[in-house]
């Protein structure tokens, strides 16, 4: 039973807690897997692997061989700028050990967030936003993330809809829609780490219903929002 705690951030989102065993699956994100003091376990093509950290590519089948243990699972957006700087450093491996650097910025760090932080600034250099009408956007999409933010966002901002989307994928290397996306997931998770219904927590992201949200939970994360509301709780 996952029980941990999951922490949302800028196009990802991380879960700390012990880690059990998980159905063979694939996602969208760029995923690190990390054993506080066990190694992690990880099964793909056959074939079990086991280090103190490892890294796994978009859309790679696998599986979480979990033993109750303490881990620390990180889902990037791939085409974030963190996500492009970890996929450059994997080269053309569908796994891979995670490198010294960044096992030890995520062991040493105090939160999950601390961590990321400090990650992103060793890869990609510390974020600035250098047009603050992406700034200004970035934050109303935030607060409401539900139909037609974009567009909301734009107006409030005094740009069209798709000079928003090309200033923003200037800014974070990323889509606009996906960055959308990740804030969506957020308020749903927030909303179910409240005592929300999984049908509430949809409707809260801003998603089309249950079924739209839950597709999408397991796309990203390879997590029905049924186990996610386990440690969201």
């Amino acid at each position: 039973m996952w029980s941990g705690s999951f922490v949302f951030g800028d196009m990802w989102a991380g879960y700390r807690g012990p880690a059990h065993d998980t159905s063979e699956h694939a996602h969208l994100a760029v995923q690190i897997a990390l054993g506080i003091r066990d190694p992690v376990q990880i099964e793909a093509q056959g074939s079990m692997l086991s280090a103190s950290s490892m890294m796994i590519r978009p859309r790679t089948r696998h599986r979480l061989a979990g033993t109750g243990k303490e881990s620390l699972l990180i889902f990037i957006e791939p085409q974030s700028n963190i996500g492009r700087a970890l996929l450059h450093s994997m080269g053309s491996a569908e796994m891979c050990t995670a490198s010294d650097l960044i096992a030890d910025t995520l062991r040493k760090a105090d939160s999950t967030l601390e961590a990321m932080e400090q990650l992103a600034i060793s890869l990609v250099g510390p974020a600035n936003w250098h047009d603050d009408r992406v700034a200004t956007a970035i934050r109303v999409l935030a607060s409401e993330p539900g139909p037609h933010a974009i567009h909301k966002a734009a107006a409030a901002v005094g740009l069209s809809p798709s000079r928003l989307r090309a200033l923003t994928r200037a800014e974070t290397g990323a889509p606009l829609s996906q960055w959308l996306l990740w804030r969506k997931l957020e308020q749903a998770a927030l909303a179910i780490s409240t005592g929300a219904s999984l049908a509430e927590a949809a409707h809260a992201g801003g998603f089309a219903d249950q079924p739209h949200f839950s597709r999408t939970m397991r796309r990203m994360f390879g997590l029905t929002p049924g186990a996610a509301a386990i440690a969201l709780r």
